[in-house]
Parts: C-alpha cells; sequence; structure tokens
C-alpha cells in the first residue's frame, strides 16, 4: 500500500504504523520533505533527506589511533587510546570501540570493514614485525610477516604495516589487532601513523 502524508503536516490516525503482510510497503512525503525513522527510545535509524538520500547517523564506526609512543610485547593487543583530537577526522559512533582495551565490540550483526596501520620504531635488524586482526581471540589476517631490513622494509628503524579484511560479525563479537611477535614500540606521535578504524559497517 501507499500512505500520503498530509501536505500540511500532521499524522495518520494520530500516529503512523504499518502493519500488515506486504513485504515492501511505500510511504510517500510531499515534495522538499524528508523523511526520519526513529526507534521506540526517540534514537534516529534512518533517514531520507530532501533529494531522497539516505543518512544512517547510528551506523557503528569508529576511526582511533596512538597518542604517543608505547611497547607492545608480544601477543599484546594494541591499543589506540584516543577517538577525538580536533580536525583529526577521529570519531567513535556508537563508543564500540574502547580506547581502554583496544577492542571493537558488534553492537549488531554485519558485514565489517576494518583497515589498521601500525608505524613500529626503534627496530633492530633482524626484528620480526609480523601483526594480526583478531576475531574473539582467533587470527583473522596477518599483516607485516617479514623482517625489518634498513632500507628494504624500512628506513632508520621505523617500519610501517598495514592491515585490511572484511568480517561477517554477530553482536557481540569483539574484534582487536595483537603485536604477533616480538616486543616493540609503536609510534604515536599523531593520527596519520598509528590507527585502527572501519572503513564501512554493512548492517
Amino acid at each position: 500500500p501507499i500512505y500520503a502524508l498530509p501536505t500540511t503536516g500532521g499524522t495518520i490516525g494520530g500516529n503512523l504504523i504499518i502493519t500488515g503482510t506486504e513485504t515492501v510497503p511505500t510511504i510517500t512525503a510531499p515534495a522538499s520533505t524528508a523523511l526520519t525513522l526513529q526507534a521506540n527510545n526517540g534514537t534516529t535509524g534512518l533517514s531520507l533527506d530532501t533529494s531522497g538520500r539516505p543518512l544512517t547517523p547510528t551506523r557503528p564506526g569508529f576511526r582511533a589511533y596512538l597518542t604517543s609512543n608505547t611497547t607492545f610485547a608480544n601477543g599484546a593487543v594494541v591499543v589506540f587510546d584516543s577517538v577525538g583530537g580536533s580536525g583529526t577526522g577521529n570519531f567513535n559512533t556508537g563508543s564500540n570501540y574502547s580506547t581502554s582495551t583496544g577492542i571493537f565490540t558488534a553492537p549488531v550483526a554485519g558485514v565489517y570493514t576494518f583497515s589498521t596501520c601500525i608505524l613500529w620504531q626503534g627496530l633492530a635488524a633482524g626484528t620480526q614485525v609480523d601483526s594480526q586482526i583478531q576475531l574473539n581471540g582467533a587470527a583473522q589476517i596477518n599483516f607485516g610477516r617479514y623482517m625489518y631490513q634498513a632500507n628494504y622494509t624500512g628506513f632508520g628503524g621505523y617500519c610501517e604495516v598495514r592491515g585490511n579484511c572484511i568480517l561477517s560479525l554477530a553482536t557481540g563479537d569483539a574484534v582487536k589487532v595483537i603485536n604477533n611477535s616480538t616486543s616493540k614500540t609503536a609510534y604515536g606521535a599523531d593520527s596519520a601513523w598509528t590507527w585502527f578504524e572501519i572503513g564501512r559497517a554493512h548492517v
């Protein structure tokens, strides 16, 4: 069925409720009118702007970074300790990433794309720079599976490693980045070098 909202505003029958067996009901609004869908608690989950473009302000996502040089032991979670900073582009929609534990907990089932970058520093020749993205403690992707060699895999004791993966998560699943080799120090002077983010969440 097609439900037409009054051109002067208001509701249908006091409250607009769509029920029934129809699989794709349609709501038609007057021209230049935005539509908003909210949960019972008033949280906006989906909006269409006046041009019909979908807006999803509660879609889970984050970009976190390391604020200072930090040493991580073999097997330790790499904790990206900030999601703030003016002009950095960092954020934490839904507060699902913990800056104290370094763990992202999925608030809803869906397909998530994760990306991370770590700039290891103070490396001696032959130091392993292997790192890992884990889901519920199980390895999903290893990245940087090589040794530091000056002028080959890095320069001046610095070596940058990057990892990307797409994961299908259930509600409550936990994703983290770990140092998967010998103890070493990550560079944390600004948000451009050592970071962890969701590139896209399809939920």
